[in-house]
């Protein structure tokens, strides 16, 4: 049965409902305290410890199917194509239950084959899957002010938008399934350029001889900036350590997809080129689960310590 064979309610929901949510990672954390806060019942699952899902009110799941069970619309937020392929189709996954399968909202930044593949699955068993990538750092997503990108059946989405919204204030409807996840590969190819960028805008501050400090902070929201330069440019030149919002090694995996992507389709994608090395220079040197702002050290080592 295709997606597009299966018949979908179109009536919006008005209500608090049930969420099976598995990945509560950094952002899915996020994302589902605040569903919970909005008034949602959060079951979620995780392959680490379920004490921060407990801590924010959510009640732990001993597997995906598990946290299936009950519930009224499924949620994923996953690091990679193998976390996804066991969540939905492993032997605990949510197809193993039978039965009447729940919308399922999957929000991974992943290859996109692997979705589509994924999303036939489910359809094959009766289900809809939305493809709905997340833009934006957990501390803007906690204030709701990410960006959710939406793609699937415009039913089924506008159906269950009131409880998209819950988790952030911006869901934008993209198109056919995986134009959320083309729009967030452009997203993310932005982002892994401009905190090369700003790494080496704060390192040209210095070698001027400025205080980088005060140029991060005099630059902030002009013209000449960008959010991840106003997010990590004084931190770079502060050189504090932080609470990672977004790592190399994420950042990587998903600059090689849209590289692969890319240069699939003809382009040369020369910025992204001279990037990559980077973050992979950076997992050479143990920096892959730190913060991004971490990428200082690479482009202005004599400051490392300081």
């Amino acid at each position: 049965m295709s997606v597009s064979d299966r018949p979908a309610p179109t009536e919006p929901i008005a209500r608090s409902v049930q969420v099976g949510f598995v990945g509560l990672g950094s952002l899915g954390l996020v994302l589902a305290g605040n569903l919970i806060e909005r008034g949602h019942r959060v079951v979620g699952y995780r392959r680490g410890s379920l004490e921060p899902l407990s801590g924010i009110g959510g009640t732990p799941a001993a597997s995906p199917a598990a946290a299936a069970a009950g519930s009224d619309v499924l949620m994923t937020c996953l690091p990679t194509p193998e976390a996804l392929t066991e969540v939905v189709a492993g032997p605990n996954g949510f197809l193993s239950r039978g039965g009447l399968l729940p919308v399922l909202v999957e929000m991974s930044t992943l290859d996109i084959d692997v979705k589509m593949h994924t999303a036939r699955q489910y359809a094959a068993h009766g289900g809809v899957m939305l493809d709905c990538p997340i833009s934006g750092i957990p501390t803007a997503v906690a204030a709701r002010k990410g960006l959710m990108l939406a793609s699937g059946e415009l039913a089924v989405v506008e159906r269950w938008r009131s409880v998209l919204e819950d988790m952030l204030d911006s869901v934008v409807y993209c198109g056919d399934f995986g134009n959320g996840l083309r729009v967030k590969y452009v997203a993310n190819f932005l982002v892994g350029v401009h905190i090369q960028a700003a790494a080496e805008a704060v390192a040209l501050a210095e070698i001027l001889g400025l205080d980088s400090l005060f140029v991060a902070k005099t630059l902030r929201g002009s013209a000449a900036s960008s959010a991840q330069f106003d997010a990590r440019g004084p931190i770079m030149a502060a050189r504090e350590p932080t609470k990672p919002l977004g790592t190399p090694r994420i950042l990587l995996k998903d600059l090689e997809i849209i590289d692969r992507v890319a240069r699939a389709g003809g382009l040369s994608p020369n910025l992204l080129s001279a990037a990559i090395p980077r973050y992979r220079e950076a997992m050479e040197r143990g920096y892959g689960d730190e913060d991004v702002a971490r990428m200082i050290d690479l482009v202005a080592p004599e400051r490392q310590g300081d």
